[in-house]
């Protein structure tokens, strides 16, 4: 994370990749997964709109 923005790819980067990716952990619940990366990317849109404020 850097200056209010989380790059997704990180969730595929260590320390996330020594215990498998983000589809392998949450096999059994993609509802998750999706929730995850809804929450980056309100994360990431609030960032830009403080941004360009």
């Amino acid at each position: 994370m850097k200056n209010g923005v989380m790059d997704k790819r990180v969730l595929q980067e260590e320390p996330f990749k020594t215990v498998g990716s983000i589809v392998e952990l949450f096999q059994d619940n993609m509802d998750d997964v999706r929730r995850i990366i809804r929450i980056i990317d309100e994360i990431n849109r609030n960032s830009e709109e403080i941004a360009g404020a």
